[in-house]
């Protein structure tokens, strides 16, 4: 009878600490939409804060891509917003915040808004070689080889010894199997590095 005892004894535990592990799949839903709904929440709530204490389109600006760098797509495309807001701004200045707006909608995978806020990059800042690369990183992703490859050619030509130019390069050479010119671009980083 003591095996009797010892399974009354397991079944007590395991009725004990059930409710550490058992879980309902509509509670779990609704926290993890609670928590998206908090983050949302806090994104909104940082981003009137932080308008109230910048006071200029610079300060704005200057938090937007601290919040993207921090991980903080939403703020940061809040932020951009309010900064793009300003009818002052030059043409360089609204490629830049576009060009980090861009890359905090690819955060997101908001890929179209993305590629609509980097074709504004490159339409504004023809001779900033990261609107291309960025765009291009975001066609070789969706398997857009050939445009891919146009804007990294244009980056390549306008900073030929670019290392992020050259890596994309080569890394989408070595994605559509053209190993040779991956090694190429990939030897021309080591080359081109300064020891």
């Amino acid at each position: 009878m003591v095996s009797g005892s010892l399974n009354a004894g397991a079944e007590h535990v395991l009725e004990s600490i059930r409710p550490l592990f058992w879980f309902d799949p509509l509670e779990m839903i609704m926290h993890r939409y609670i928590r998206i709904l908090s983050a949302a929440c806090i994104a909104v709530v940082f981003t009137l804060t932080g308008a109230a204490f910048a006071t200029d389109t610079s300060e704005i600006a200057r938090a937007a891509f601290q919040a993207k760098e921090r991980g903080q797509p939403l703020v940061a495309i809040g932020l951009f917003n309010q900064a793009m807001a300003d009818s002052q701004l030059s043409r360089k200045q609204r490629g830049l915040l576009l060009f980090g707006r861009g890359s905090a909608y690819q955060q997101l995978g908001m890929k179209e808004a993305a590629l609509t806020d980097l074709d504004g990059v490159v339409a504004l800042l023809p001779d900033f070689p990261g609107g291309y690369v960025y765009r291009a990183v975001i066609w070789t992703a969706e398997r857009r080889y050939e445009e891919a490859l146009t804007d990294l050619q244009q980056a390549r030509q306008l900073a030929p010894k670019d290392a992020s130019v050259l890596l994309n390069l080569g890394n989408l050479y070595a994605q559509t199997n053209r190993l040779e010119l991956a090694i190429e671009s990939y030897n021309q980083i080591v080359s081109h590095r300064v020891v």
